[in-house]
């Protein structure tokens, strides 16, 4: 998985607008996006089924993506995903029954997936501007 991804922009590259279409593209996928601008950069919490049984199961997924734009590339770091109960999951679901095993490795594949769905969806949304 890959903490940081940095992309070309182009000059007239506008953060606000990109950070918006990043949240509006996750929130369409049915995530909660939380957006916090930082001098110019943001910091975007993107999260779904991170409470109650799914959280229990271990199929949360979590992550947070800083936007930083540098003169012409934009550095996209990814941190904060929560892996502590989906190996907990796996854990006990090993020890006790298959059920909690099975979709701890579901919510393992996602989490892990996230990030470069994102770089992925990020590199579309930048080339478009």
């Amino acid at each position: 998985m890959a903490n940081n991804v940095m992309m070309s922009i182009k000059p007239t590259f506008e953060m606000e607008v990109f950070a918006n279409k990043l949240a509006d593209t996750y929130r369409s996928k049915g995530y909660r996006v939380n957006l916090m601008p930082m001098n110019g950069n943001y910091s975007i919490v993107i999260e779904k089924g991170t409470d109650g049984l799914n959280n229990l199961l271990g199929l949360g997924e979590k992550i947070q993506v800083n936007c930083i734009r540098n003169d012409t590339s934009l550095n996209l770091s990814f941190s904060n995903a929560p892996w502590g109960g989906k190996i907990a999951t796996l854990a006990v679901g090993w020890i006790l029954c298959c059920i909690p095993f099975f979709t701890g490795i579901v919510g393992c594949i996602r989490q892990s997936s996230l990030p470069k769905n994102i770089e992925s969806d990020s590199m579309m949304i930048a080339a478009g501007m």
